[in-house]
């Protein structure tokens, strides 16, 4: 993994503040101390704690969502996600938040 310990407890801290406006800064952060890190590296944090946040790219380049549910990330992934042919489409998104 990309990040090292200190940006994974950066970002689970932030995440536990549950602010939307917390998290969006502690991702820059890291994204901006790690060069190479991606939004996936990000994610797989969250996710390797078992915290609630999901990242979802949006309709927009460069557009992310931050969700704290389950019922929420299915309702934004209907929303966001392209259908084709009847299979669902997950993209990844790795860009830097500007």
């Amino acid at each position: 993994m990309i990040l090292n310990a200190e940006l994974r407890h950066a970002l689970l801290m932030a995440e536990r503040s549950r602010d939307p406006i917390v998290i969006t800064a502690a991702i820059k952060v890291v994204m901006d101390k790690a060069p190479g890190a991606t939004l996936l590296d990000v994610d797989m944090t969250f996710r390797d704690a078992g915290a609630p946040t999901h990242l979802i790219a949006g309709r927009k380049p460069g557009e992310i969502i931050l969700v704290n549910s389950l019922p929420q990330l299915l309702a934004q992934l209907s929303v966001h996600t392209p259908k084709r042919l009847g299979l669902t489409f997950i993209a990844v998104v790795n860009q830097a938040l500007e």
